[in-house]
């Protein structure tokens, strides 16, 4: 239940509190003040008081004696006058009473029965899964966000949370069709139950459990069961599921075994890292400095530690620069690249890696001593394991780096939660203090795995349209053929296999580098893909040569982190590739390949591909 709904629920709760309050003290001070104005004494005034809380005799019945007053405006034997104006407010508060204590406590019942049972029947338009960390913060993205941002999906949109810790449902426009519902698990073991019952529709997926194994689990189980009853034909272009891991390797593994053209895995750790690059190139910051290649500190080797250094060699290398050079702070250093090298044993052909064991922020772990200070530092990215540790540790770091002259050196520090960074910066007093900024924050990761949002994708398929228009008729795939091993790559973007989608994307998260050595990036340009069909780029022999070379390394790059190693002859089995060598060593056909990437590249920027028809 989000803030918002939470208050409304408890002022709905103290508003019926307060009416019951006003009609009991109302009935009571009425009903005393009228039976003492026919001289009953005070104990019996206030049982015949009591009385006005229920159907009691004594205001049904006619006058028996002077001590039985009616309700119905007769006199009684005595000729007493009528039953004065206290008794007879005591009587319909009294009443009233009554009524609203046994309507307001049902309310809330039928109200939420009543509720389930309209969830149960209306159509969803997104659906969150899971009791993860980013299902809160979706729900928040949906509710901040206004209607026209919210891309691909209908203006009186009705979301869905299962997994949640308790039942809610906003209360305004409910009834008109639009409303943010949250559900528990029906039995928390067996999720398909729920499934069945609520998760037959939704356009729009997003799955997020406390473990990545929980979270491939119910995807999965969704995936399977949307695809076992939903038997149209353009179902799977209706549906987009994504679901969020946490570790790199596991997503990439789980895309390769388990995606398809309806889910996706991603890890919040690439995802946080690669928006943080475009917004911020690494390179243009070390060139600022007038350093001739990016010189990185990493404070913490976990999974965004590793993230960052895996852009790094992958997305970040541009002409003119040499060999990165990265150095990790970690107290478990040693331990962690030994790790790394198990998945990426050519690692150290990538970047040249310092490790500097120890730790800032906690008092049990030594920092390392201030002469182990980098030289030459143009990006410090603190990544810690919770929010806390980030914090403890960011006033360390920078009197590290102060200490050694690294004053303006910018630092990028990941947090889950974006507003913990400006309460921290306005309380240092230092001006001169080196620029800070957040990322990886839930809310900017899901903005980037294109949840909500299924033209997340389009530079990629643009791509891959180009590389599909490019390929001669006869060995083109076309609708209604079968796929074979010489066709499956120019199929459909929304049929294509895993590698060949994470291949594409790989080749669009370079363009900044590209656009960055011919000169071409300039500082607002953070989008994926940005616009030069207003100026196209047009490239001579030698910068094709050059964007070539660059597009090479970026392969290799990209298949060393994956695992690839070096070898004479390729063998796909063994994880080796023969051209693992210098771009100007390879033959012209080679050569050939590269050059067709940037080229199609070319054409994507320059607004000269052929648009997707799907």
């Amino acid at each position: 239940m989000d803030f918002e709904q939470a208050g409304k629920e408890r002022v709905y709760q103290i508003v019926k509190l307060v009416v019951t309050c006003v009609l009991v003290v109302v009935t009571v001070v009425c009903g005393y003040k009228g039976w003492r104005e026919y001289n009953i004494d005070h104990l019996e005034s206030m049982y015949r008081t009591i009385g006005a809380f229920e159907f009691d005799e004594i205001y049904l019945t006619e006058p028996e004696d002077d001590t039985r007053l009616s309700w119905f405006g007769e006199a009684n034997k005595d000729n007493r006058p009528d039953v004065n104006i206290w008794l007879q407010i005591a009587r319909l508060t009294g009443v009233g009473t009554l009524f609203a204590a046994v309507i307001l406590t049902l309310s809330g019942f039928l109200s939420e029965n009543w509720k389930r049972f309209w969830i149960k029947l209306r159509k969803k338009d997104i659906l969150i899964l899971g009791s993860g960390p980013f299902t809160k913060d979706a729900m928040a993205l949906i509710a901040n966000s206004p209607d026209k941002k919210l891309k691909n999906v209908k203006r009186r949109h009705k979301v869905l949370h299962l997994g949640a810790s308790s039942f809610s449902c906003s209360q305004s426009s409910f009834f008109l069709g639009k409303y943010r519902a949250t559900l528990p698990w029906a039995d928390p073991d067996l999720p398909e139950i729920t499934l069945r019952t609520h998760a037959r529709s939704g356009r729009h997926v997003l799955v997020s459990e406390e473990e990545d194994s929980e979270t491939i689990e119910l995807a999965t189980k969704l995936r399977d069961m949307r695809k076992k009853h939903d038997t149209s034909s353009s179902w799977s272009r209706t549906l987009t599921i994504t679901a969020i891991l946490r570790d790199a390797r596991l997503a990439e593994d789980a895309n390769l075994n388990w995606s398809d053209d309806v889910l996706s895995f991603v890890d919040s750790s690439s995802l946080a890292v690669r928006r943080l690059h475009r917004q911020h190139p690494p390179f243009r910051q070390a060139k600022g400095f007038g350093h001739d290649r990016i010189n990185a500190l990493i404070v913490g080797f976990g999974d965004m530690g590793k993230a960052v250094a895996g852009d790094l060699a992958m997305n970040c290398a541009v002409d003119g620069f040499q060999k990165q050079k990265i150095t990790v702070v970690d107290p478990h250093v040693n331990a962690r690249t030994e790790a790394l090298k198990l998945r990426s044993p050519e690692y150290n052909e990538l970047f040249e890696l310092e490790r500097l064991p120890g730790a800032f922020g906690w008092g049990d772990i030594p920092p390392p001593s201030s002469t182990n200070v980098p030289e030459k530092v143009s990006a410090v990215y603190v990544c810690l394991s919770d929010d806390t540790s980030a914090l403890a540790a960011l006033s360390d770091v920078r009197i590290w780096l102060q200490r050694s002259g690294h004053i303006q050196v910018p630092i990028f520090v990941h947090l889950r939660h974006a507003a913990l960074l400006k309460k921290f910066d306005d309380k240092q007093p230092d001006e001169n203090a080196a620029p800070l900024y957040v990322f990886g924050d839930r809310t900017s990761i899901l903005e980037e795995s294109g949840f909500l949002n299924p033209d997340a994708d389009k530079e990629a398929r643009r791509i891959h349209a180009a590389y599909c228009a490019g390929v001669p008729e006869a060995e083109r795939w076309k609708r209604g053929e079968t796929v074979t091993k010489n066709n499956e790559s120019t199929v459909s973007w929304f049929d294509l296999k895993p590698k060949y989608k994470a291949s594409t994307r790989a080749v669009v998260d370079h363009i900044h580098a590209k656009l960055f050595s011919l000169d071409k990036l300039s500082g607002d340009m953070v989008e994926k893909c940005p616009d030069f069909s207003k100026n196209p780029i047009v490239l001579d022999e030698a910068d094709m040569d050059n964007q070539a070379r660059l597009e090479h390394d970026r392969f290799i790059a990209e298949r060393r982190w994956a695992g690839w190693r070096a070898a004479e002859t390729k063998n796909a089995d063994l994880l080796l590739h023969n051209c693992f060598i210098p771009y100007d060593q390879l033959d012209e056909k080679t050569q050939g390949y590269d050059k067709e990437i940037v080229e199609r590249v070319m054409k994507v920027l320059n607004g000269e591909y052929p648009k997707p028809s799907d």
